[in-house]
């Protein structure tokens, strides 16, 4: 696999594009990449990442990054709880499309099983 983000533009009052992490490299190691990625976007905005592939299913496995239209504003880089299942939702069906990422995954092969089988994490 050579892809190692997934970017989804996504209709959200807070957030302007979300991101899925496809391995298990650290989150950080990609900063550079999406501000590339996001320079043909001139709008301003918050971008949210799962970074479910990388670090499991957790509680903060989100990431709020806040894009000024330029550059990635690096104190707004937080990790967040997000109670909203549709995120999660994205990232599962995600997941079930393109099967193959989960062998690049910290996933169990119990989760990776559930995941498969249609139920959402």
């Amino acid at each position: 696999m050579n892809k190692e983000l997934e970017y989804i533009r996504i209709e959200d009052k807070k957030y302007i594009e979300y991101i899925i992490q496809l391995t298990y490299k650290s989150p950080l190691n990609y900063l550079k990449e999406i501000s590339n990625k996001m320079k043909s976007y001139e709008k301003a905005g918050y971008l949210l990442m799962d970074t479910f592939l990388y670090s499991g299913k957790v509680d903060n496995r989100f990431i709020e990054l806040y894009w000024n239209g330029k550059c990635i504003e690096q104190d707004t880089i937080k990790y967040i709880k997000l109670l909203q299942s549709k995120y999660k939702k994205i990232t599962n069906n995600y997941i079930r499309k393109n099967k193959e990422i989960l062998e690049d995954s910290v996933l169990s092969e119990l989760q990776k099983k559930m995941i498969l089988k249609g139920i959402d994490m």
